[in-house]
């Protein structure tokens, strides 16, 4: 984690409201954070305004904002009840949720409490409980929620040598029991990769086999899907596997209104070094596909950015990171290229001494210095049609290069607006401060522009924890000197 999201000490600045070409831009007013957060999340909008989470070891705080970006209430979360943990937090249409842990004797409870707009508790609800016998620690819960607020699932992780068992709970916006059910699978070395619900309340779980034979870093040889609708209580359960191949970086998605569900991930042939690709898992009432889309010489060779020996290197540089559902019952995968590797520079010895191997580990350790380099290149993406056949894919070109900072300020967002998809990314992170937007068409054509430069402000934008906060808003945080700022971009 970057020096910037510890010991952080939060000033948003004058508020202001600018348009750079058509482009309404809005920053927030001064706010101060507690040195005790060490990190902040946006959690979204809804009718009371926008909200932010900041969180550490020792505290957990909410702001609300008015849509102008003014601060309208800060507080930190008080549970009146004692040995708690929070779990997570949610928006409501209106407040907020807290999911919190807690202990007494030997049982541990989870709860929920409701914060209205004052950020005052209205109501405390006890969720599910188990047994606990661990002195001064919680049992992990996992919470998530539906993206248009309407469902919550809660879950437990349940893991032994050569099984995995998956406990959860479906409630409503209004907390209310919808259903219960549990994954299971008896197998050794399983992983849970993804557990998400989409807007209808419909469960997806994705969990992979880690390999006894890794190549490189490819370490899972099979994955499982589970698929659970409530309306009719169909479960899909189903296994991908294939002899020769090996698979790494697994991303799903749930469609909000077909409960067409999807996953993806990279693959690799253990024997035939060029088959390298990503293959494709669609999922809905009964029916399951599997498209794969190979990583060939010529489409590699699109890719400028990235300078490395042939190839087959670049290739294994490509990873999924987003599914979006089209209307046409495929979807547009889109992936991008990145790396880390660590850097050590050697310093001049003071004392003179050389730098013979002997010499370099016992005195000149303390003469070198050590970094992560991290490297993110062109975002790549592909229309599938609902047969698997290739609509249309595009290369969005970028190189970011950063060090120290785990990627914080790198990669991408996605917004969806008026029939367009929007890629927005920093151009370059150290140097010019663009903040540069690909608008791209249902048929895959694309329009690059400047969207603002920061370099007068001396601030950093963080695209890659922005928030599309409602259809034609999206709220992107920015660093400033160690301090933070708010802007909110409305289209």
């Amino acid at each position: 984690m970057s020096g910037f999201l510890k010991n952080i000490i939060l000033f948003v600045f004058s508020v202001s409201f600018f348009i750079v070409n058509g482009q309404e831009i809005q920053t927030s007013a001064p706010i101060k954070l507690s040195t005790k957060a060490e990190s902040f999340s946006i959690l979204g909008k809804n009718e009371n305004g926008i909200f932010v989470h900041y969180y550490g070891n020792s505290k957990d705080e909410l702001e609300l904002f008015n849509e102008q970006l003014r601060s309208v209430i800060k507080r930190e979360v008080k549970l009146k009840d004692r040995n708690t943990k929070v779990e997570e937090i949610f928006l409501r249409n209106e407040g907020v949720v807290v999911f919190y842990s807690q202990v007494v004797e030997n049982r541990q409870y989870l709860k929920a409490a409701y914060l209205n707009a004052q950020l005052q508790t209205t109501q405390n609800l006890v969720l599910d409980s188990l047994e606990n016998t661990k002195v001064n620690s919680f049992e992990p819960y996992y919470i998530k929620q539906s993206p248009n607020l309407h469902f919550f699932t809660f879950f437990k992780i349940y893991k032994s040598s050569d099984e995995i068992q998956i406990k959860y709970q479906i409630l409503d916006t209004l907390l209310n029991a919808v259903h219960s059910g549990d994954f299971n699978i008896q197998d050794k070395g399983l992983v849970l990769k993804s557990f998400k619900i989409n807007n209808n309340g419909v469960i997806y779980a994705v969990i992979a086999r880690e390999s006894k034979s890794v190549v490189n870093d490819y370490i899972y040889d099979k994955i499982h899907t589970f698929l659970y609708n409530p309306k009719n209580g169909y479960v899909e359960d189903r296994n991908f596997e294939e002899n020769e191949s090996l698979f790494k970086n697994i991303v799903s998605q749930i469609d909000g209104y077909t409960d067409k569900a999807y996953s993806v991930f990279n693959y690799r042939n253990k024997k035939n070094t060029d088959d390298i690709g990503h293959i494709i898992i669609a999922s809905n009432k009964g029916d399951e596909d599997y498209f794969r889309f190979p990583y060939t010489e010529e489409y590699m060779n699109n890719i400028q950015s990235i300078d490395v020996k042939n190839w087959k290197e670049k290739a294994l540089l490509i990873r999924p990171q987003q599914i979006i559902p089209q209307s046409n019952g495929g979807c547009l995968i889109l992936t991008e290229a990145q790396y880390k590797y660590t850097r050590v520079v050697r310093q001049a010895n003071p004392y003179g001494y050389g730098y013979g191997y002997g010499y370099y580990n016992y005195y000149n350790d303390a003469y070198s210095r050590q970094y992560d380099q991290h490297h993110f290149f062109d975002v790549l993406g592909v229309s599938l049609n609902a047969d698997g056949t290739i609509n249309w894919s595009v290369d969005i070109p970028k190189a970011q290069i950063t060090e120290d900072d785990e990627g914080l300020y790198s990669s991408f967002i996605v917004f969806q607006t008026n029939n367009l998809l929007k890629v927005l990314f920093n151009e370059n992170v150290y140097s010019n401060g663009n903040l540069i937007e690909y608008n791209l068409n249902p048929n895959g054509q694309m329009k690059r522009r400047i969207l603002v430069n920061t370099e007068k402000g001396g601030y950093t934008l963080i695209p890659r924890m922005a928030v599309q906060i409602s259809k034609n808003e999206i709220l992107i945080p920015a660093e400033q000197k160690h301090s933070l700022q708010l802007f909110l971009l409305k289209y």
